[in-house]
Formats: C-alpha cells, structure tokens, sequence
C-alpha cells in the first residue's frame, strides 16, 4: 500500500479520492441560526494514463466543498511505483466557480525528495459557497532523461453538475480550451480577485516557467520560496489596461506519494 507523506489533516480525506471533477455544496439546515452542510460532497473523473520514456503513468485529481474548505488537488504518479529523482514530478491546480471564473490557482510544484509520485492542492483559504457547483483541473508534468524534456498533460472533467443534479452550462474543458488559447494569443480570461471585484488576466501571467532540467525546477523553486509564498499579477478591466486588483498564485503544497 502506498504511503502518502506531509500530509495536513484537513488534506487527509482526499488521498483517496485521487480523481478530476466538478463538486457541489448540497442544501443546508439552519441549526442555531447557523449554516451546517448535511454532506460533503466529491466530484470524479477518470484517471488518465500515459507514456513516459516506455514507463507508464497516471494523472488525476479531486475537488471537496465545505462552507469552510474548498480545495482542488491534482495528482501524478509513477505506475510502478518505483521513486523518481526531485524535480522529475511536477503538478499545479486551478479552481472555477459555476460562473466560468478562476477564483483559485497555484503554481507549479515539483517534488523535492524522491517519490513515486506527487499530488499538489490549493491553498486553504477558499470556501465554498451553499448551492453552488465547483470545477478544476491542472497540469502535470513528468521528465522524460531520454529526450531531457519535460512531459506535460492536462487532466479535466468530463461534466458539471449543479446542486439541484440538473446540467450546467459550464464545460470544464471548453474553459481549458480557452485558457490555451488566451495563452497562444496572449488574450485574458476571466477571474476574481483578492477584493472580490471580477476581471480578467492574462492567460501567459499564470503560466508557470519552463525548465529544461529537473535541476533547474528545483533551484527556482526554493528560490521562491525563500522570498514569497504567495505571489499576484494584476486583473484589468474589459480594456486589459485599467487594473481593478491582484490575482493571487499561490505557491503549491503537496503530498509525496511513497
């Protein structure tokens, strides 16, 4: 059975739910004039298997609401099992709500001790909100020695669902398709910042740097983190000049998968 290591407690009830979705927050009772959920809710998705180097690997993630949590994690492993040297594992995480907007996100994160695989999940202050429906996905990298590069997949949801179990007019994978293409033409897309107001931002300002080597990864990655956590690029108005506020990356945390 595998291991799953620098894991909080609040964490702890996603490791086994290691899938991409959509979740919803289902219907509250007022107790004491305070709001309490009568369930938790998961949303899943199929795992996406792929080849690395004649290896093969797996990609998911997972998405829990609470009125106190709402977390996203993405998760990418070894199917061997067999640990992989740091740097070598790479994932980030993204958070829609049911209007279409990011509202959460991290960057990169690479795993810095040997691993067979790692899972990376947003920051813990985001809640989630009664009735309302919660998307995700992420990218997961994995570096191939033959060719030096890095392999990158996206993992996704196959469909949303409201609290009410009726449709939703939100596609998860369309707002990814749009996120690429913000990204080729350096447009913007939209998303709410830290003071609630929403906006837009340009797709290339969330897009994690590339590294030719997992050495490289590694370097930059304690060389972030040893002067911020947290780091904000700006939300515009409709005419991508007048900035109304910050959008923040979060640096990711994670689990090692052992």
């Amino acid at each position: 059975m595998k291991k799953f290591l620098k894991c909080s407690v609040i964490a702890l009830a996603a490791i086994f739910v290691m899938n991409v979705g959509t979740v919803n927050l289902l219907a509250s009772d007022a107790v004491g004039g305070q709001n309490q959920i009568t369930d938790r809710s998961t949303s899943v998705s199929p795992t996406l298997q792929f080849p690395v180097n004649g290896e093969n690997y797996s990609a998911s993630a997972t998405i829990d609401a609470y009125t106190s949590l709402l977390q996203s994690t993405v998760w990418v492993w070894r199917n061997s099992g067999v640990n992989l040297q740091n740097g070598w594992f790479g994932a980030s995480s993204f958070v829609y709500d049911n209007s279409g907007r990011l509202i959460g996100s991290t960057g990169m994160t690479y795993n810095n001790t040997p691993t067979s695989g790692i899972g990376v999940f947003t920051p813990l202050n985001l809640k989630g909100v009664i009735g309302q429906s919660y998307y995700s996905w992420g990218e997961v990298r994995v570096y191939n020695g033959a060719t030096q590069q890095y392999v990158s997949r996206n993992v996704t949801s196959p469909r949303a669902m409201t609290s009410r179990g009726a449709d939703s007019n939100i596609n998860i994978e369309k707002l990814v398709d749009e996120f690429q293409t913000a990204l080729n033409n350096n447009d913007m897309i939209r998303a709410v910042g830290t003071n609630g107001v929403e906006g837009w931002i340009f797709a290339k300002d969330l897009q994690s740097e590339s590294h030719s080597t997992p050495e490289n990864a590694i370097i930059q990655q304690a060389r972030n983190r040893n002067t911020k956590t947290t780091s904000f690029i700006d939300v515009f108005a409709d005419d991508g000049v007048t900035v109304i506020g910050q959008f923040p990356i979060h640096s990711g945390t994670g689990f090692l998968i052992q």
